[in-house]
């Protein structure tokens, strides 16, 4: 089932890069615009853009902030950036909770300010999964020192 779009943007700003976001979260941008052919038309020397239909299952795999950013970093790029769709994408971001300790700039209106929320988002992301990993190998380590443990006959 196609609940998601594809979205493959590239430029000057950036190499290619692909996100997912889900068709609920582009309403939301968008309202009941047709967003797709929106997408579709847009065209500039500044950025490539190519929009195509996905499984709802794609949009899991990426972050929606860092989506979102990259298709308002789209939008800004070709000029095609209206306030209502500036404002929807600016309030999602602003309701990202990780974001908060960093200092990024809401406003959200260069790509600069993009490209510095989207490596903060990043960074957040990275810092969280070390953190997983860390606390993965103390609980695999903790089974085994028991393991041993047990099998030697020491008390602990």
């Amino acid at each position: 089932m196609n609940d998601c779009i594809k979205l493959i943007m590239r430029s000057s700003h950036r190499y290619s890069t692909t996100v997912y976001l889900p068709h609920t979260l582009m309403r939301l941008f968008f309202g009941n615009a047709d967003y797709m052919s929106f997408l579709k038309d847009i065209q500039s020397d500044k950025c490539f853009i190519k929009v195509e239909n996905a499984e709802s299952i794609k949009s899991y795999e990426t972050d929606p902030t860092i989506s979102s950013l990259v298709l308002l970093e789209c939008l800004i790029l070709t000029g095609n950036c209206n306030d209502a769709v500036h404002d929807n994408i600016q309030q999602f971001v602003l309701s990202d909770k990780s974001l908060r300790g960093y200092a990024v700039n809401y406003e959200l209106n260069t790509v600069q300010d993009i490209e510095f929320a989207i490596s903060c988002k990043t960074d957040y992301i990275s810092v969280l999964r070390l953190s997983i990993q860390k606390r993965a190998k103390n609980v695999i380590a903790k089974h085994y020192f028991e393991k041993y443990t047990s099998q030697k006959g020491v008390v602990t």
